[in-house]
């Protein structure tokens, strides 16, 4: 299982990319893939798709967060294809 360091900057905006309330206010910290999913869902996050962010490390978290495979193997952070996918929605407006 993978653990995510987060700063309360990257905390809030993976809040806000899962559909949490929008007061929801969480310190950063370390957290495992198991701790997200359980947030998630005390915020009564993910009733829609999460939206992409800016920062390539809340992204993979929130992919980790949405597998659904029930794989205790989660594929590795890998840097540079989070930071392309930032880029590409940085291009077409999305983020």
């Amino acid at each position: 299982m993978q653990v995510h360091n987060f700063t309360d900057e990257q905390m809030s905006k993976f809040i806000d990319a899962v559909g949490g309330a929008p007061k929801t206010e969480i310190a950063g910290g370390q957290f495992t893939t198991e701790d997200l999913r359980k947030l998630v869902e005390s915020v009564n996050g993910l009733n829609d798709w999460p939206k992409t962010t800016d920062d390539p490390r809340v992204n993979y978290a929130i992919d980790c967060v949405v597998d659904d495979t029930g794989d205790e193997d989660e594929a590795g952070y890998d840097e540079k294809l989070y930071t392309e996918e930032v880029a590409a929605f940085a291009t077409l407006n999305c983020t």
